[in-house]
């Protein structure tokens, strides 16, 4: 019985050294992509204007129903949320011209005690709306 349990101890020990995918804490940051387009650059006054684009990750937890900004000169213009896939669609009645911007405000600590992940914030390239 002593050697199987000594047999038992050291073969445990030494999976523990060598056996592939042995979990340790960490901590980690996932990087996000946001695009933003819109239906029209040069509407005209009060007409309604389509803003879509996409939130991409490669943890499906930093694009799903996760909330957008639609940002007009730096301020909140509309608020949104992903879907499953991570696109996002909304229309907006668009009355003045200027700078209009997508942004993610990341999301996170997620993950099981030791592990936790973060998802990046991350912003669109700005598109300029001229309003007639």
């Amino acid at each position: 019985m002593k050697r199987i349990v000594i047999w038992a101890v050291a073969l445990t020990f030494t999976l523990g050294l060598y056996a592939p995918g042995v979990a340790q804490a960490h901590v980690g940051e996932i990087n996000t992509r946001l695009k933003l387009s819109v239906s029209d650059r040069t509407p005209n006054d009060g007409q309604r204007v389509v803003f879509r684009g996409s939130l991409k990750s490669k943890n499906r937890r930093c694009f799903r129903n996760q909330q957008i900004q639609i940002l007009r000169n730096g301020n909140v213009f509309k608020t949104t949320r992903t879907n499953n896939r991570g696109r996002y669609r909304t229309v907006k009645r668009v009355t003045q011209s200027g700078r209009y911007r997508a942004r993610f405000n990341g999301f996170g600590p997620f993950g099981t005690h030791p592990h936790s992940h973060t998802c990046k914030p991350s912003r669109s390239p700005q598109i300029r709306i001229r309003v007639n």
